[in-house]
């Protein structure tokens, strides 16, 4: 999950941080990013925790659209967190 995150979703989570440095050149923190996949590679429940709340609703409003090859069994509990920090 974690390629797939990288490959494929990583440059939108990427354009919501960018948004915010635009008003926060300084914003830096951590974000955590909670899934539940099913077991057909549905996003079935998501949180995203992060250091600023506009931050928050972008990031969550990309991880609604993931999907993902279907885990083998059993649905997948997936967390990641990313420090983010200005270039």
């Amino acid at each position: 999950m974690l390629t797939k995150v990288e490959s494929a979703y990583l440059p939108r989570l990427k354009r919501c941080y960018q948004e915010l440095l635009v008003g926060t050149p300084t914003a830096k923190g951590a974000v955590t990013i909670l899934l539940w996949i099913d077991l057909v590679g549905t996003r079935r429940s998501s949180s995203v925790t992060a250091f600023d709340a506009g931050l928050a609703t972008c990031m969550t409003s990309a991880v609604e659209t993931w999907r993902f090859p279907a885990p083998t069994g059993q649905w997948t509990r997936f967390e990641i967190t990313l420090a983010l920090q200005p270039d």
